[in-house]
């Protein structure tokens, strides 16, 4: 006898419960300009139908540029309720804080890596001040093991840790950063 093919479930993230999808379901990607944008959301219902062709799937994009969590929720009414979708995904944030460049320098110039003690789960890979496109792929490995395992096994990154500052700590090194023509000090009094 021939052994039947396995369950396909649609699992969002370790630890969480599979989402069953039923024979017919209705998905709606709800969200800012980056749902409207329409970039990951091709790729979530482009996966969504190749995993799932047994499945009748419609999926709509109801991204709007320029709204936050607030004008979300006002429009949910009006936008959403009516398609009557079996499953949601909500994705805002991009357009609820401020946000302007900078350049991202730490105060001891350089990069921050690790967990942010009392809150789970909040992890920083940042403060590269644009050396950081060069060693992304060592950043990501160890950023991986220090959250999938506990600690960064390739490279100990205990030293970049953001605790570094409360105790009083900096990162030294033979050869310091030396300061930029256009640095500006953020502890300088203007």
């Amino acid at each position: 006898a021939r052994p039947k093919p396995p369950k396909r479930q649609l699992v969002l993230a370790p630890g969480l419960p599979p989402i069953e999808l039923r024979a017919r379901d209705t998905i709606v990607l709800y969200g800012d300009s980056i749902t409207e944008q329409n970039l990951y959301t091709e790729y979530l219902e482009t996966f969504l139908l190749w995993r799932f062709p047994d499945k009748d799937l419609a999926v709509f994009n109801l991204g709007w540029g320029g709204d936050t969590a607030s004008g979300g929720t006002k429009r949910f009414a009006r936008d959403v309720a009516p398609v009557q979708p079996s499953l949601v995904f909500v994705n805002f944030g991009m357009n609820d804080g401020g946000y302007k460049a900078f350049d991202g320098y730490s105060a001891d110039r350089h990069a921050i890596l690790g967990r942010v003690d009392g809150i789970d789960g909040l992890y920083l890979a940042t403060a590269f001040s644009g050396s950081g496109f060069k060693i992304a792929p060592a950043v990501g490995q160890c950023m991986a093991e220090l959250v999938i395992e506990g600690r960064a096994k390739t490279v100990d990154i205990e030293a970049f840790s953001l605790r570094r500052f409360a105790d009083g700590r900096t990162v030294e090194g033979p050869y310091p950063y030396a300061v930029r023509p256009d640095y500006v000090d953020p502890k300088a009094k203007t």
